[in-house]
């Protein structure tokens, strides 16, 4: 007893554009695969830069319109060093892609000495899409 509450801080946000998604495998649910193209920017007082080249992200839906994400970023930061950010969540699609948030939660890999604090940060977030966009907050568990 007498542990306190886990509370949520806030990391950074994430905006950026979705390209057309492939379906790469149809059975028992559709697997999609969606890109992120290049302007794809991270903002927060402790995390801000751009993800590099695409971020691949996997859709697979699955029974009661229930859809899961697997993504996978590089960003580099504004003072120049490279983090890798990989996220894995469940979204209800029931009332079409974009409808209901999307919550995941996510985990980093930094070598950069500033960036070493991140190896040990749990993040969840809360992700809308509207239209094409893609909107993220992303909170360390603390």
């Amino acid at each position: 007893m007498g542990e306190p509450a886990l509370a949520l801080v806030p990391l950074c946000s994430v905006d950026s554009l979705l390209t057309e998604g492939t379906v790469v495998a149809r059975g028992y649910g559709t697997l999609m695969e969606d890109y992120v193209v290049h302007d794809a920017s991270v903002s927060g007082d402790r995390l801000r830069g751009q993800m590099q080249g695409k971020l691949t992200v996997d859709w697979m839906s699955g029974p009661g319109a229930t859809v899961t994400l697997r993504a996978r970023a590089s960003i580099t930061t504004d003072d120049g060093a490279t983090l890798i950010v990989r996220y894995e969540g469940r979204s209800d699609v029931s009332e079409g892609r974009g409808a209901a948030p999307c919550y995941a939660s996510a985990t980093f890999d930094a070598s950069d000495p500033r960036y070493l604090w991140l190896n040990l940060v749990k993040a969840v977030g809360k992700g809308v899409i509207d239209d094409r966009r893609v909107h993220w907050d992303w909170y360390e568990v603390k």
